[in-house]
């Protein structure tokens, strides 16, 4: 058990306070801003204080810390507020949820975030500060590195080797042994069979809207228990 500092006063943040409170040994103690950023004294009913001073207020002998954050600019933002808590001296706390699936030998680094309804196989490699988000899917003997970000409902198959500061978006799947370079980005529902360049950027076309209403659209649609007990009313 850890007292944890959280860095960040977002939504995020909030999820973050959730986790640690109602589903791990920790004990949040409070949270940390950088001083420019500080716009309120208390954030879930815990001390907000300048990121510059947190030694002073909190030491790390007595507190670790969690940073968990977005993708921005690559993972490099979560990146730099990581290596800054770690020079200072405090230890970085990982989160694993009690309803994630992680089998037994599988490495985690530390301030990695594994959330709700993941499964992790066996032989799997988390690196450093990573985010793996809900329902994601990690095959075994995959290798994910530092710095990255899995949206939910991605899914890396067997052998697959995932390079530092990756953002893979949600629904995203890597099919088995790919080899993805570092710093790219998957976009949503991407589908990736073969190995990625580093620095790539792979997207999905995105859904288009159809001409039609969804009022012309519903005249078209049934289902067949409804017509057996009530008859449609008309909109016009």
């Amino acid at each position: 058990m850890a007292n944890v500092i959280i860095f960040g006063v977002s939504n995020i943040s909030a999820l973050n306070y959730a986790y640690l409170t109602n589903d791990s040994p920790h004990q949040v103690a409070g949270f940390a801003v950088d001083r420019a950023f500080i716009r309120q004294t208390h954030f879930c009913d815990l001390p907000v204080v300048a990121f510059e001073d947190l030694e002073n207020r909190f030491p790390p002998t007595e507190y670790a810390v969690s940073v968990l954050l977005g993708y921005r600019g690559i993972n490099e933002f979560r990146e730099a507020k990581y290596r800054e808590a770690k020079s200072k001296g405090y230890q970085l706390v990982s989160y694993l949820s009690s309803k994630a699936t992680v089998w037994p030998g599988v490495e985690i680094g530390e301030n990695t975030c594994i959330c709700e309804g993941a499964v992790i196989q066996p032989y799997a490699k988390i690196g450093n500060n990573c985010v793996i988000g809900p329902t994601c899917f990690v095959g075994h003997h995959s290798v994910i590195g530092d710095h990255c970000f899995i949206s939910a409902g991605a899914k890396i198959l067997g052998d697959v080797k995932v390079g530092d500061w990756c953002v893979i978006g949600a629904n995203a799947t890597i099919t088995d042994g790919v080899t993805i370079g570092q710093r790219c980005i998957l976009g949503a529902r991407s589908l990736i069979t073969n190995n990625a360049s580093e620095r790539g950027v792979y997207i999905e076309a995105p859904t288009k809207r159809l001409a039609k209403s969804s009022d012309e659209l519903g005249r078209l649609l049934t289902w067949s228990e409804d017509t057996k007990t009530a008859q449609i009313p008309s909109r016009d």
